[in-house]
């Protein structure tokens, strides 16, 4: 009895109560602020970090969304930049002032201590700084648009009742400070993507691991309501447009999400015609040039170029959320029975893995969104 005892092993649930809340907005505004920013700074930003005289690292923190009530709390006294946007919308930065004259001064070349309190900045100093901001800007739809001098003024610019809010920490040669990127709630759903087609590909070692399933399609037609409801068994569902014929084959579609590329069906094979375009089309207009590939093909064409954005847009990843990995023999695989208790090796309330493929992606944490799990980012593996 004594000894039995000694092996129980205490099990206890995962500890969901010390899981973060978040409120759905917190988690939309971080979807649409992260999409929107380029995924790595571009050559004018490296150009503008050098005038510094060393590295500049900025990394993200956490977007979140608040009431528009709440802006004046949350400026932080900080140097205020606006960003105009497409169709007379704008965002604001928000700059530590503690850091903004240290990085004014260092961009103008002006060497020599700095006093550690907050301080107005001059207007050359304003035009350094703004060629910072701007500098980080390049690539996007954004672009800097003066500052303002006092909060008062703000407020005009977020019509909407929540603002998008994305905080950063700066690191830099002359001392380290915070930076926020504040835009009406709007942009949500109004500013177009900047992202490069050449940056999210410079990346596309996450993908390879991913297993994507594309759907043949032969034929397509469109049924009224009455008629599919009433759809039984041995009932006919005539066509209008078909591809192949056997045994000669034909013109098929290779589906993924709402687009697909136009094929041919020949032998025990596809050949591919087209570039991935989005919506359907006929079979009958997959004739002529469009089913010889073109041999001057080029990746960098605008054409292509177009035909790969749209194909990643539409391209479904299975990202899986695993708490660990636990290794075991096949003897013990076997003896595994209900009831049974397997350590895991690292705490349950600790960091979660992402995975594609089996592969390893990132790292986060459990948070509760309003009742429903996610999981928070905080680490991203190259």
């Amino acid at each position: 009895m004594g000894d039995g005892a000694a092996r129980l092993k205490r099990v206890r649930p995962y500890p969901f109560d010390r899981v973060a809340r978040l409120a759905r907005a917190q988690v939309e505004a971080g979807r649409a602020l992260l999409a929107h920013l380029p995924l790595e700074p571009g050559a004018a930003w490296a150009e503008a970090a050098a005038s510094l005289g060393g590295p500049v690292r900025l990394s993200l923190e956490e977007a979140y969304a608040f009431p528009v009530r709440e802006l004046p709390s949350r400026l932080g006294g900080g140097v205020l930049i606006r960003l105009a946007a497409p169709a007379g919308r704008c965002a604001l930065v928000a700059i530590d002032p503690a850091l903004a004259p240290r990085l004014g001064r260092r961009a103008l070349g002006v060497e020599g201590a700095e006093l550690p309190a907050a301080r107005p900045l001059t207007v050359a100093e304003q035009g350094a700084l703004a060629f910072l901001v701007a500098a980080l800007c390049d690539g996007t739809a954004l672009r800097v648009d003066g500052f303002i001098e006092r909060e008062e003024e703000v407020a005009y610019l977020f019509p909407d009742p929540w603002v998008l809010a994305l905080e950063a920490r700066l690191s830099t040669p002359v001392g380290d400070g915070w930076a926020r990127l504040l835009a009406a709630d709007r942009l949500r759903v109004r500013t177009p993507l900047p992202r490069r087609v050449g940056s999210i590909l410079a990346r596309r070692d996450r993908l390879g691991d991913a297993r994507v399933a594309l759907r043949m399609e032969v034929g397509r037609t469109r049924l009224g309501r009455a008629d599919f409801a009433g759809m039984a068994a041995r009932d006919v569902v005539l066509f209008d447009n078909f591809g192949p014929r056997p045994p000669f084959g034909g013109p098929v579609a290779l589906r993924l999400g709402r687009g697909g590329f136009a094929a041919q069906l020949g032998g025990d094979g596809l050949t591919i015609v087209s570039h991935f375009r989005l919506g359907a089309w006929k079979m009958e207009e997959q004739t002529g040039s469009e089913l010889e590939p073109d041999a001057e093909d080029d990746p960098e064409r605008p054409e292509a170029q177009a035909s790969t954005d749209a194909l990643l847009r539409e391209l479904p990843v299975e990202v899986v959320c695993e708490l660990g990995r636990v290794t075991m023999t096949g003897r013990e695989l076997l003896e595994l029975r209900p009831g049974a208790v397997i350590p895991v090796g690292r705490p349950l309330a600790g960091p979660v893995d992402l995975a594609v493929g089996g592969r390893v992606v990132a790292r986060g944490e459990l948070v509760d969104v309003e009742g429903e799990i996610g999981v928070r980012i905080t680490q991203v593996n190259d």
